[in-house]
């Protein structure tokens, strides 16, 4: 994982791998991925969405408190 100061060069270098790379390979990559989201996209987002309020709820805050 990259430091945060390195992200964005981190995140160009990638791009640029990827801009350079197999493009047949990399458009049936992206076709699958993108044919999984629109499948599972609305599923992903509920759990995100549960995740996000209890993450926020006070079962957290005080499990932090806890550990603090």
């Amino acid at each position: 994982m990259a430091a945060p100061d390195e992200v964005l060069t981190t995140a160009i270098e990638t791009a640029t791998e990827l801009a350079n790379g197999a493009t047949d390979a990399i458009s049936w990559t992206n076709y699958a991925m993108n044919t999984w989201l629109r499948s599972a996209g609305p599923t992903f987002d509920t759990s995100t969405a549960h995740a996000m309020l209890g993450i926020s709820g006070p079962e957290m805050r005080e499990g932090g408190a806890a550990y603090r």
